[in-house]
């Protein structure tokens, strides 16, 4: 069942997909940087871009691709907030930091617990965590994330050649490791 799982999960064989994640990566980052982009076209991209962060961080730990699957969630669970901000309701955005109070600590701990509480499962708790933790990397490296709220509102951000060195060192560990004939 898990190898009919990863093949239909995986279409293409793994070297590719890892070899095509950092220049989808890149291009979506550019085509994100234009500002005439639809509020639908920014989503879509920003949430690709987190699951390729997301992917290219956390694979080298999951080896199969069925136990990513509560790290692909954890990877855009926090941007659910986005969605009433879109429709006018703006208490989540702070005036006086960079993204909506719910991209914080505090948040990533109760998402995580939520996700022990309903389904029993340490490995699927800490799948959500490690993709909410690649969601705040990204986060920290285009633009900054209030990770301290509610005791802080200070923005924290991150150079972004550390966010991109660090892709492609998880990149060449996994290419690496596929070569060598690793799983992981």
């Amino acid at each position: 069942m898990r190898e009919k799982l990863n093949g239909i999960l995986y279409p293409v064989p793994r070297r590719g997909l890892l070899l095509g994640a950092l220049p989808l990566l890149l291009a979506i980052e550019g085509a994100m940087k234009l500002e005439s982009d639809p509020f639908v076209v920014r989503a879509a991209g920003d949430e690709t871009a987190h699951e390729v962060t997301a992917f290219l961080m956390a694979m080298p730990l999951y080896g199969k691709l069925e136990d990513y699957l509560p790290v692909a969630f954890g990877a855009i669970v926090m941007d659910l907030d986005h969605i009433p901000m879109e429709m006018g309701i703006k208490p989540l955005r702070p005036k006086i930091s960079c993204r909506p109070y719910t991209h914080n600590v505090l948040c990533a701990a109760l998402v995580s617990v939520a996700t022990w509480l309903l389904t029993r499962d340490h490995r699927a708790a800490a799948g959500v965590a490690a993709g909410i933790a690649t969601h705040y990397f990204r986060d920290l490296a285009t633009g900054g994330a209030p990770l301290l709220w509610p005791a802080s509102t200070r923005c924290f951000r991150m150079p972004r050649w550390i966010y991109l060195g660090t892709l492609y060192a998880c990149l060449v560990r996994k290419m690496y490791a596929l070569r060598a004939g690793e799983s992981s």
